[in-house]
Formats: C-alpha cells, sequence, structure tokens
C-alpha cells in the first residue's frame, strides 16, 4: 500500500470517528469533501478506501428509506443511535415514539420521560414535541401508550402492553420523587 493510501484510510477512519463522538451519521459525499489534498489525483474511490480500513473501528454503514447510505463508527456510536439518526431523518417520528417507549416499557420496564424526545438525537421542539404527543392520543395505532404524571408534575408515557398502570405510576413517581428522597 502507498503511503498517499495509508493516509486517506487515516483521514476517512478519523472523519468518520470524530463525528460518530458527536452523534453524527455522514455519507460518501461527506467524506469525499473532507478529504483535500491540494492535487487533482484526488479520484480514489472512497467505498474502496472505506472496503480496505480495518476492522479495529468497526465502520459500519446503514441506509435512509430513500437509499442513501451513511457510515458511523460502532466503537463510538450503537447500532440504535444510528437507526434513530436515521428514523428522525426519514421523518418517522411518530413511530418512532412509539416504539422506543413500546420498548423501554417491555425490556426495562419503566416509563419513558417525555422530555426524552427534546434531546439528541430525536431533538424535538417543544411545539413538535406537542402535536406529536396530540397525535400519539388520537391514533388508535398508539392505543395502548398511555400517559402518567409523577407528583412533580414530569410527564411520563409508558405501553399498557408491557405494564400496568398502577406499576406506570408508582415507577414514574419512584424516579422522579422517591429515589432522591431516600439516600
Amino acid at each position: 500500500m502507498d503511503e498517499k493510501m495509508k493516509y486517506m484510510q487515516e483521514d476517512v477512519a478519523d472523519f468518520i470517528v470524530r463525528n460518530s463522538r458527536d452523534g453524527k451519521i455522514v455519507t460518501l459525499a461527506e467524506i469525499e469533501a473532507s478529504l483535500v489534498y491540494g492535487d487533482e489525483d484526488q479520484a480514489t474511490d472512497i467505498s474502496q478506501i472505506l472496503k480496505s480500513i480495518g476492522t479495529d473501528l468497526d465502520l459500519k454503514k446503514i441506509d435512509d428509506a430513500e437509499g442513501n447510505t451513511f457510515y458511523y463508527s460502532g466503537n463510538e456510536m450503537t447500532d440504535k443511535y444510528a437507526g434513530i439518526i436515521i428514523r428522525v431523518k426519514d421523518k418517522d417520528i411518530l413511530k418512532l415514539i412509539g416504539d422506543t417507549v413500546r420498548e423501554e416499557s417491555r425490556r426495562y420496564p419503566r416509563p419513558t420521560y417525555v422530555t426524552m424526545f427534546n434531546l439528541p438525537p430525536y431533538n424535538l421542539t417543544e411545539g413538535e414535541l406537542t402535536d406529536m404527543l396530540s397525535e400519539l392520543s388520537n391514533d388508535s395505532e398508539y392505543a395502548d401508550l398511555k400517559f402518567t404524571n409523577a407528583s412533580n408534575g414530569t410527564l411520563f408515557v409508558y405501553s399498557n402492553k408491557h405494564m400496568s398502570k398502577g406499576y406506570a405510576d408508582y415507577l414514574a413517581e419512584w424516579i422522579e420523587v422517591g429515589q432522591d428522597e431516600n439516600p
């Protein structure tokens, strides 16, 4: 392998890793734009560089609904997080919220902070979140999703397929109020 190819591999890998650390996935075009070597001989196929990079960085790819491919480092970002970013890009927010709440209710089990959807990678504004919660409440596909409040007013959502109202109420209160009062 020639010296230039080695540098290009390092630069491509570094670009993907840095973006993954920042919670971003990148396209081939973004990778190509990041490679500036000051010569006209930059016609190297980035996909070939990606294939030639070793497996220690765990470089992965994921496609959006339109077939665009994005890259990220599995050492810096989980597959689940990358999947959430793709679904946000695809504007599949309502289903994403529903799936997230159902998974948290089933897997952990716990109710989900509604404000979690204001944070990365969801990044919903207050208005968008209010609209989504209203849609959830009115869509029969999400009839299992219910709301509960802790005594301090913090709003949670849970799936009654995976936990009872009483248990969701108890956990919301414990998470938000009780555990702080019990050292």
